[in-house]
């Protein structure tokens, strides 16, 4: 994702530029043991709905646990809760990491 995308959603969250260097990423680009804050997810209204009854919403904190090779399901915490997604869902969603 560019600068300029990267901007654009800051400005979604916060209607300003912050000072600190953002970088968002989607989730399958995390590191393990690396956290954010969830900006936006990319999907319908279905893939919204299951990842928000999972716990999974805009402005919670996530953690990647682990992950398969391959495109395999993606681990992450979130609220005390630990859960694995697929890949492809794990893509859409797109996390703000602090630099």
């Amino acid at each position: 994702m560019g600068r300029v995308a990267a901007k654009r959603a800051l400005s979604l969250l916060n209607g300003k530029e912050e000072d600190q260097i953002m970088e968002i990423r989607d989730l399958t680009q995390l590191d393990e043991g690396e956290s954010g804050v969830v900006v936006e997810i990319h999907g319908g209204h279905g893939i919204t709905q299951r990842l928000e009854s999972m716990g999974v919403r805009a402005g919670k904190k996530v953690t990647k646990v682990s992950s398969q090779l391959m495109r395999g399901p993606i681990t992450l915490r979130t609220g005390g809760c630990q859960l694995a997604v697929g890949f492809g869902m794990a893509k859409k969603i797109l996390v703000k990491v602090e630099e």
